[in-house]
């Protein structure tokens, strides 16, 4: 079974200390360099290095800037700087309270989210077989380009916490002005129901590109296997490749011409 840690985890980049922030359970990696949480692995700079945005962890995929530490025990979980609620995973907020003693949560502070969504820890695992998580370092695999063109386009958020959740009895009753936050900033919005995140809405344009996307992402996912397999000596000579699939599939050799 799985270890689960309570973290307080706060995205850093392009933010100073009042980015999305959530307070949740993530599973460590055997050696604990890694955690995974909502559908990301955080590989964790050495030492107590930094990155220039104030991370101490990176995401594998996109790059990005992350800090994670334990959840203290006073509740002053963001930089006192920083501003905006955190978000705490719904299954977590039973530890949270006896954690810092409190008898409910501070909803100036907090708010409870059902939206974390696990993590593919397999498929993290083979991009660090393959060598794709020294892109949170300072040397770079043969491939690392690619992958940092295939996902430069992640640089913004998706979704900004402050502007991006409504409750979908705001959007019936001002469709139109959230048809025009749509166009202005290509971002979705999400319509939450009795607190629950159950809807997200698009406009079109936005929906087309996130598709060109993806089919970029898989033609790059698929030359990185590639590349990956080619690294690790599973490749052949074309002749004889050729050759095992003649006879896989019975093919006669073709008569030769004198």
């Amino acid at each position: 079974m799985n270890v689960k840690l309570l973290k307080y985890i706060e995205l850093k980049s392009g933010y100073s200390d009042n980015g999305p922030a959530w307070i949740g359970y993530v599973t460590p990696s055997k050696t604990g360099r890694t955690v995974y949480f909502n559908g990301r692995a955080l590989g964790k700079h050495k030492g107590q290095r930094r990155d220039t945005d104030g991370g101490n962890y990176c995401d594998m995929e996109s790059g990005e800037s992350f800090w994670v530490s334990s959840v203290k025990k006073n509740g002053q979980d963001r930089h006192w700087a920083g501003a905006g609620k955190i978000l705490i995973e719904a299954d977590a907020v039973s530890e949270y309270l006896s954690i810092t003693g409190a008898s409910a949560l501070d909803k100036a502070r907090h708010e409870v989210t059902h939206s974390i969504v696990s993590t593919d820890i397999t498929r993290f695992e083979r991009l660090a077989n393959t060598r794709l998580s020294e892109a949170c370092g300072t040397s770079r695999p043969p491939h690392a380009s690619i992958v940092k063109d295939a996902f430069k386009m992640r640089a913004e958020p998706m979704v900004n916490l402050s502007q991006d959740i409504h409750p979908l009895t705001d959007f019936k009753r001002n469709t139109s002005a959230f048809v025009n936050q749509m166009k202005k900033t290509r971002r979705p919005v999400v319509l939450t129901v009795n607190g629950k995140a159950e809807l997200v809405v698009q406009d079109a344009e936005s929906y087309q590109q996130i598709l060109d996307r993806l089919e970029h992402f898989e033609a790059v996912e698929a030359i990185r296997l590639g590349i990956a397999a080619a690294e690790d000596g599973q490749v052949k000579p074309a002749r004889q490749a050729l050759r095992q699939l003649q006879e896989k599939l019975g093919i006669p050799d073709s008569p030769r011409s004198d």
